[in-house]
């Protein structure tokens, strides 16, 4: 089975990346229907590919900061020390959600080479994972050897609210879980409105959201940012995660 083929074409056709869980719900079943391929070996297939993905752009980052420290060694002015520190501080330490970096990939059937990044690859895992429990017809976090894990999860759901803050996994788990951060507070880039939904959704209080984020205009979130309406893009993607917040207060799992 050509795995690599098969998350290529889904990912590089339009039409199939709009309704990317139902092309890989579909191409499984073909799979199924012709090489009598099961759920786990088709869509553990599937993501490993991705993964292999994943780790080609580690290397890119590795390569890139061992670029910056190479500079920052030679660097003779407090202007260029001050530029490479910066610059390798913003690579953090978990590197896949940290730094924005894409590789070409040349669709098989078109020719037309796209650019994919981490976020793109975690939107990639978020729909072979729903594929996946939709063919087995079970919860994504019951089968032990199920593909759908909890830090996939969370990467899509990182990658879902780019736009609205930039979160590492691990500060994204205690707030979820513990309702607090370690050490520091993350930025929130939405609106206010946005933000209420976030801490709603999260089970947040207006005083433990602001011990775990702060505004961009430096103020705190107040009761009176409550949103209104429920069409804001946000409400969507916090809708599609209702799961992973709810298996983060009963399942214990690194992320």
């Amino acid at each position: 089975m050509d795995y690599s083929k098969i998350v290529l074409e889904g990912y590089c056709d339009e039409n199939n990346r709009e309704f990317l869980e139902q092309y890989f719900l579909r191409e499984f079943k073909k799979a199924g229907k012709e090489h009598f391929f099961g759920a786990n070996e088709f869509f553990s297939g599937c993501l490993k590919v991705t993964k292999g993905w994943q780790n080609e752009l580690k290397q890119i980052i590795h390569k890139y900061k061992t670029l910056l420290y190479s500079e920052l060694n030679n660097a003779e002015t407090p202007e260029t020390i001050k530029y490479y520190e910066q610059e390798l501080k913003n690579i953090r330490p978990d590197e896949i959600d940290s730094y924005t970096v894409t590789m070409p990939l040349r669709s098989l059937t078109t020719g037309c080479t796209y650019q994919i990044g981490f976020n793109e690859i975690n939107q990639i895992n978020l729909a072979i994972t729903k594929a996946y429990v939709k063919a087995t017809d079970v919860d994504s976090s019951a089968p032990k050897d199920a593909p759908a894990t909890l830090k996939q999860q969370m990467q899509a759901f990182l990658a879902s609210i780019k736009d609205y803050t930039d979160v590492p996994p691990s500060q994204m788990e205690r707030i979820l879980r513990n309702r607090g951060v370690d050490g520091y507070r993350e930025t929130w880039k939405g609106k206010p409105a946005d933000a209420y939904r976030f801490m709603k959704w999260a089970g947040l209080s207006v005083k433990e959201f602001n011990e775990c984020f702060t505004m961009p205009d430096g103020r705190k979130l107040a009761a009176n940012d409550k949103a209104r309406g429920s069409n804001a893009p946000i409400t969507k993607i916090l809708s599609d995660f209702t799961s992973l917040r709810d298996n983060l207060a009963k399942q214990i799992e690194k992320v």
